[in-house]
């Protein structure tokens, strides 16, 4: 199992959705886990796909993620779980392409950490701190760093 960037993900994803006969199938559960990442599991009509990203900016983000299992009746049941919200996202592939991603998901910390924790594998917690530390090394560009902090102080910012 290895780790993988979003743009890698998604574009294997795509090609397994284009070829799916089972779309409908498809969900996105989404959640903070608890060191306040964003935690998103993808299941398509086959596989359970595990992201763990950090919003570096007003719809930016950066993460690695990994196919974690084959699906089944109780993830299924687990991943309809939550609230229903708008979902979207733009991953650029090369300079003129990008795959966008736009529906409805469902958002529950509580379903996301169930996952995590109970049905994705026997080695979840390496698998996690693999993740994390894929991730953590994301945050260590300098650019993205800047972006990063930037992005924090506009969503620390009261309105009005």
């Amino acid at each position: 199992m290895s780790a993988k960037s979003i743009d890698e993900i998604m574009a294997e994803l795509k090609k397994q959705y284009d070829k799916s006969q089972h779309k409908e199938l498809w969900r996105v559960l989404t959640g903070r886990n608890p060191k306040d990442n964003y935690d998103t599991f993808i299941t398509t009509d086959k596989d359970m796909w595990q992201i763990k990203s950090e919003f570096v900016g007003p719809g930016q983000a950066v993460g690695v993620g990994s196919n974690v299992r084959r699906i089944d009746d109780e993830i299924r049941s687990v991943v309809n779980q939550g609230t229903p919200v708008p979902f979207g996202m733009l991953v650029p592939q090369t300079r003129e392409i990008a795959i966008i991603l736009a529906g409805i998901q469902n958002y529950s910390s509580e379903s996301v950490d169930k996952l995590a924790r109970h049905h994705v594998s026997d080695k979840q917690s390496e698998l996690e701190e693999k993740l994390d530390e894929e991730l953590e090394k994301l945050m260590q560009n300098p650019d993205l760093k800047k972006e990063y902090k930037r992005h924090k102080e506009r969503s620390a910012r009261p309105y009005g």
